[in-house]
């Protein structure tokens, strides 16, 4: 892992358990969908895992993570690996 994916992946991930020991963050202690559908291939699963993310208090956070490191396996911020590729390409269109 390349330090600076694993510099911010520490960062999202220490926010991600902090938040969990005072709320639900569906990829890690919700109980619907499974935790394992963030990273399934199947798209139904895909999208019932990003449907979930929309209760999620750190989604800012992950959906920024997911961007900045389109490539990462999985769903970040609702949004799948394709998805966030494409904003990332969004983004550098409009960031000067």
């Amino acid at each position: 892992m390349p330090e600076e994916l694993h510099h911010d992946w520490r960062n999202l991930s220490g926010l991600i358990e902090a938040t969990a020991q005072r709320q639900t963050i569906p990829c890690r202690n919700g109980r619907q969908p499974p935790p394992a559908w963030w990273t399934f291939d199947d798209i139904t699963e895909q999208a019932a895992a990003a449907g979930a993310c929309t209760a999620c208090p750190v989604l800012a956070q992950c959906l920024a993570h997911g961007v900045k490191h389109p490539k990462e396996v999985g769903i970040y911020g609702g949004l799948t690996e394709k998805q966030r590729a494409s904003a990332a390409r969004e983004f550098a269109k409009e960031t000067p």
